[in-house]
This record gives C-alpha cells, sequence and structure tokens, in this order.
C-alpha cells in the first residue's frame, strides 16, 4: 500500500460530559459517604444512586478525572477513587472568597484538555456556536486533530459555557452551602475576573470579560443568578436559562414538568389561532 493510500483514522478525544457545577456535586455526595478516602468504584456508585454494573459510574467518574476532582488507583474490580486537594478545597472552604478556594475552582474548570484549547483560542469571549462547532468538527479534522461529531460537538460547547460561566463567577458550592440551603452566594458581579491557566502559572493572569458575555445575548444575570444553559432552538430562537440556588435532579425534573405544561398550553393556543372565525352575533 503506498503512503498516498494510507489514512489514518483518529481516535475521538474525550470530554467531561457533565459541566463543571454537575461535576461538584457528583464530588460532594462522594465525599458525604467516603471523606478523603480511597474507596472502590462501587462504593462511589452507592454514593450516586446507581448500579454498580451500569456505565454511570464510569462515566461520571471519568468526568471528574478531567475536571482533576478526582484521582483513581487499580483497574477494573480493583479500581479505587478519591478526591483531590482541589475538590477538597472548593468542597470545604466556607469561605467562598477566599484566593486558594476560587485558584482551585479555575483549576479545575481548565483542567480538560479541550476546555484549555478552547480557552486559550477564545477566552470569555465566544463566537457563535456554529462558528465554535464548526471548529470542533471540521477545523480540528483540517489540522490533523482528532474531531468531533455534530452531536458531541453541541453538548461539549453547552457544557464548556455552563461551566465558564459557573467558574469565573466563584458560584461553586462548598459543604457549607449544601448543608445552608438559604445562603447568599457572594457578589461576583465585577466588570472584569481574572483567570490564571494551570498550564501556565507563570503567565500573566489574563483579564476576560464578564461571564454574562459567554452566553448568547440577552439580560445579564442577577448577583444570586447564573446561566445553567443557553443555546439555539432553531435559526430565528435561541435560548437561556438563568437560576439562582441548588440545581439537581428533583429540580430538573420538575422543570421539565413545567415545561410539558407549557408546551400543552402552546400547543391550544395555536389551536385556537386555527379556528374559522365565530359567526356569533351574526343574524
Amino acid at each position: 500500500m503506498s503512503e498516498a493510500t494510507v489514512h489514518y483514522r483518529l481516535r475521538s478525544p474525550p470530554y467531561p460530559n457533565l459541566p463543571l457545577q454537575r461535576a461538584l456535586e457528583r464530588a460532594e455526595q462522594l465525599y458525604r459517604q467516603e471523606r478523603d478516602h480511597l474507596a472502590p468504584l462501587s462504593s462511589a456508585a452507592k454514593a450516586w444512586g446507581m448500579s454498580p454494573t451500569s456505565s454511570g459510574p464510569v462515566q461520571i467518574t471519568g468526568a471528574l478525572r478531567q475536571y482533576g476532582l478526582v484521582e483513581d488507583d487499580g483497574s477494573r474490580e480493583q479500581r479505587k477513587i478519591r478526591l483531590t486537594s482541589d475538590a477538597l478545597r472548593i468542597l470545604m472552604d466556607k469561605d467562598h472568597a477566599s484566593p486558594e478556594r476560587r485558584d482551585a475552582v479555575r483549576r479545575c474548570f481548565l483542567a480538560p484538555r479541550i476546555f484549555l484549547e478552547m480557552w486559550e483560542q477564545w477566552k470569555a469571549d465566544l463566537p457563535s456556536d456554529q462558528t465554535v462547532i464548526r471548529y470542533l468538527t471540521l477545523d480540528r479534522k483540517l489540522n490533523n486533530l482528532a474531531p468531533y461529531s455534530e452531536e458531541t460537538a453541541t453538548e461539549l460547547l453547552a457544557n464548556y459555557k455552563a461551566s465558564a460561566s459557573f467558574a469565573l463567577m466563584n458560584e461553586a458550592p462548598s459543604l457549607a452551602s449544601f448543608n445552608e440551603r438559604g445562603e447568599k452566594p457572594r457578589d461576583s458581579e465585577l466588570p472584569e475576573a481574572k483567570v490564571k491557566s494551570p498550564a501556565a502559572a507563570s503567565d500573566p493572569i489574563p483579564m476576560v470579560r464578564h461571564p454574562a458575555q459567554i452566553t448568547a445575548r440577552g439580560a445579564r444575570p442577577m448577583e444570586h443568578e447564573r446561566v445553567l444553559s443557553d443555546g439555539i432552538l432553531s435559526k430565528s430562537s435561541t435560548y437561556r436559562l438563568i437560576v439562582s440556588g441548588h440545581i439537581g435532579l428533583k429540580e430538573i425534573e420538575r422543570l421539565i414538568k413545567k415545561l410539558e405544561i407549557d408546551k400543552e398550553i402552546l400547543a391550544d393556543d395555536e389551536d385556537d389561532t386555527a379556528l374559522p372565525p365565530s359567526n356569533e352575533g351574526e343574524t
């Protein structure tokens, strides 16, 4: 076979399949059960309410490893994991304004290679979703880098934006915030935020725009709010979900139910507009 006919199959690169906030919630669940000890993956599965034989614990562990929240030892049935010092700092430090805790959050945000790659290219000033997805799917391939599928790139971008907004707004959860649901987050509405890349600690700290500018154009979140998700619904419409407080599985399920109700209401409205003009009052 000639050199010209050799084709290389590029392996799809990894990416965190959870946004940073959700990964920290999983880390907190692990801490409550295992503290900072090495624990079998089956024990971690129990902490996360999953079957040890399902793929869920492996996928969650993979995401936590990419963020630098857990380290592992062994393989297969002997595999064990425990929280890293950065994870413990974020979860246990009650002072949300401490430089050590803030730096740990941002190190975790930039730990995934693809997140660091995107940060070095655009910082917090992302272009349109279409441009980023084209970069992840096509530009990487043309540059002889492993590309992502369009579906994966869309999920990756959503997780990046949610994680960036979360990290730069310094709203990472701590054990104190999990125990005290009414605690008001500290004011992080600053015109600029400083973020240091863990890969270049000696470099000057880059100045970045406010995280509200990362997402689709719209209203800025208030000091107690954050952008949970945003994206494209169609060529002419986008969405932006702004939340406050703790958002977990129960809250997401309630949101889904609420959207289902709204869907029925909108469907009824469309049916009403399709009705012919009424003859009421005519003789």
